[in-house]
């Protein structure tokens, strides 16, 4: 882990889906307070009908590639005209370059095919000055044979779901040009604030790459290799905890004061 990432020994088995999602509002606003700047646009990535900023002041944008959910998602929040939905792919939102405060991910990253195309194109959009935040993550490894029934049947299915380590997130941050001033590992759940102040590269898979961070070392697939949805099930590193997908976070409250109130609750 990067010397500065935090992290915090929670137990598997403490975890809660609506609790960490309620977490990662709060390390948005945490954020927010700290910049002590106007928030004026706002942009969820894969919010589905529930965009989880949705009590953020200015205007939300959120976007995703399904267009009945964002429909309900209308319906749902017809009564707030700050908020917009937007049908788009990740890899190509509809906006101009630099036209967002911040652009916000809640366990979205790992669905996706291309993340760090993702997070180039969060990247775009924000404007100089501005951040990403990337939420509710999972985050570690698993052995093949540890699998549960339910995510190997996802696997099967073609749902593209994925685990990455944090060296895997800290290349594909260097690579997309952006930069974590925070990051916290908290149990199988990884969120990170992040800047735009790193240049956009390649990511290189030989070890004399120029681009090669001298903390990241586990390498990204390339041309030749497995999809890593695929090959991180096939690991033989030690399985850690990853969060569950079955429960639904309450996103109709509003969030609390500090991290650390929420925390008293796991």
């Amino acid at each position: 882990v990067l010397a500065d990432w935090l992290t915090l020994h929670r137990l598997p088995d403490t975890y809660d889906y609506s609790i960490d999602h309620e977490v990662g509002r709060v390390f948005v606003k945490e954020e927010l307070a700290r910049r002590r700047q106007p928030l004026l646009h706002v942009l969820e990535v894969g919010g589905c009908c529930n965009p989880m900023t949705w009590d953020l002041p200015g205007e939300l944008v959120s976007t995703d590639i399904d267009v009945q959910t964002l429909q309900v998602g209308a319906l749902h929040f017809a009564t707030k005209p700050n908020i917009k939905f937007v049908a788009a792919d990740a890899l190509k939102q509809p906006f101009a370059d630099g036209v967002f405060d911040c652009a916000v991910l809640f366990s979205t990253l790992h669905h996706l095919l291309d993340p760090v195309g993702c997070l180039r194109e969060m990247r775009r959009v924000v404007r100089p000055g501005g951040f990403l935040a990337i939420l509710c993550e999972p985050i570690g490894s698993y052995r093949a044979e540890t699998l549960s029934a339910e995510f190997r049947r996802d696997l099967e299915e073609g749902i593209n779901e994925q685990i990455f380590t944090d060296e895997e997130y800290a290349r594909m941050f260097h690579a997309a040009g952006l930069v974590a001033t925070r990051a916290v590992i908290d149990g199988g759940s990884f969120k990170a604030i992040l800047s735009r102040d790193g240049a956009v590269c390649s990511i290189d898979t030989t070890s004399s790459a120029p681009t090669r961070h001298p903390h990241m070392r586990t390498q990204l697939s390339h041309a030749g290799q497995e999809p890593l949805n695929i090959r991180f099930a096939r690991r033989l590193t030690s399985p850690s905890a990853v969060p569950s997908q079955s429960a639904q976070p309450n996103r109709g409250t509003e969030m609390p004061d500090t991290t650390s109130e929420l925390q008293k609750k796991i």
